[in-house]
């Protein structure tokens, strides 16, 4: 697990309008975990930006329990593009939850990725 060929996509764009900012997030490693104490998944994201839309994006990550981050400054390159942004979520819980970007536009404007759903099952088997 870790690598881009075990990632589970839950990518979209985040387009609409004459705007083309897209965003992909993705899993890292297993997305449906059965475990025995907590599990910690790791959430990777691209986004990517028309050149007239490349300055003044700023992102969070929301998560499905209300969280959500500090928003960042973007920093894309000359291509449109930028570093993969990545974040940790420790689940102690059986149970579905799922994390998204939420990217503010210079104008003001809010949009959201698709949200990358992963779940865990608490499974303790106790010794006789």
């Amino acid at each position: 697990a870790g690598s881009a060929a075990a990632a589970s996509a839950a990518g979209a764009s985040a387009a609409a309008g004459t705007s083309s900012v897209n965003a992909q997030v993705m899993v890292m490693g297993e997305k449906d975990v059965r475990a025995c104490g907590p599990h910690e998944f790791t959430f990777v994201a691209t986004l990517s930006a028309m050149a007239a839309e490349r300055q003044g994006i700023k992102y969070s990550w929301e998560r499905s329990d209300g969280g959500i981050s500090s928003p960042e400054a973007v920093s894309m390159t000359a291509a449109g593009t930028m570093d993969p942004m990545v974040t940790r979520w420790k689940l102690s819980r059986t149970g579905t939850e799922w994390i998204r970007l939420r990217i503010t536009l210079p104008s003001g404007e809010v949009r959201y990725s698709v949200e990358a759903p992963v779940s865990l099952v608490q499974s303790c088997a106790s010794a006789i």
